[in-house]
């Protein structure tokens, strides 16, 4: 079962074990999206430690139970009969299993709405053009009905608003307030401390991406510089990312 979850949710191992070895060698876009995702993953295992103390603990937590169950079960149903069985697999973990693969779930969902809407660009340009980018189109006609395209700006409008930044630049960037004081779990002693200094940690990890990605590009779009290094990678900067989808 330990493999499912890692196929599934696990990037990193996805990148180590999938696509390297098709590649023969990790190109930059993957070794940035590799390093990304650790430092990702490393903050969300270190704020799981913050409010439970293991896996034990937070097998015995029926809310976390729940949530990875009700995930797993969205994923079984829009995916293949190959792996439908999925739904059915929480009951059968281990509290490691349990553990590796809830932190696994939170940090694919934090790289998805950050790195991996990045990559994938925004939509604004598009659904400007009534004759492009619309939800529907009577038949014959060459572009939306007026009521159609009000409808997807107005949709734009609500969904393109600016996002919390991901990387702390001012006081007011700095979302650790929403960390708990007091938790559930009674064994972990100072979570909120704890949580905080995770947090800072992250914001050190992201600061030395963000130097190291700069400095990428700055060599990419110098002017000797040569095919195929010349092309820049902004997917990763840790400076351009927000901590929500942003249209």
């Amino acid at each position: 079962p330990k493999l499912y979850w890692r196929a599934l949710l696990d990037r990193g191992w996805y990148i180590e074990n999938w696509v390297k070895p098709r590649l023969g060698k990790l190109t930059p876009w993957w070794e940035q999206a590799l390093e990304f995702w650790n430092v990702q993953k490393a903050f969300v295992t270190a704020f799981m430690e913050s409010y439970w103390s293991g896996p034990e603990a937070l097998l015995q937590d029926k809310e976390a139970f729940k949530f990875l169950v009700q995930s797993v079960s969205i994923v079984q149903s829009t995916s293949s009969d190959a792996i439908t069985h999925l739904a059915e697999l929480p009951a059968e973990l281990s509290a490691e299993i349990f553990w590796d693969a809830t932190i696994n779930l939170i940090a694919r969902y934090t790289n998805l709405v950050t790195a991996g809407h990045e990559q994938v660009g925004t939509v604004p340009v598009y659904a400007q053009d009534a004759s492009f980018c619309a939800f529907a189109w009577k038949k014959g006609e060459m572009m939306a009905t007026k009521q159609a395209a009000l409808n997807a700006a107005v949709l734009m409008a609500f969904t393109s608003t600016p996002m919390p930044p991901l990387m702390r630049k001012t006081e007011e960037d700095d979302w650790s307030f929403l960390f708990p004081s007091e938790w559930k779990s009674a064994d972990v002693p100072s979570p909120k401390a704890r949580a905080d200094a995770a947090y800072n940690q992250f914001q050190a990890d992201l600061a030395r991406l963000e130097v190291k990605y700069q400095a990428f590009n700055d060599a990419a779009l110098a002017a000797d510089a040569t095919f195929p290094n010349n092309f820049g990678i902004w997917a990763h900067v840790p400076s351009l990312l927000e901590c929500s989808v942003s249209v």
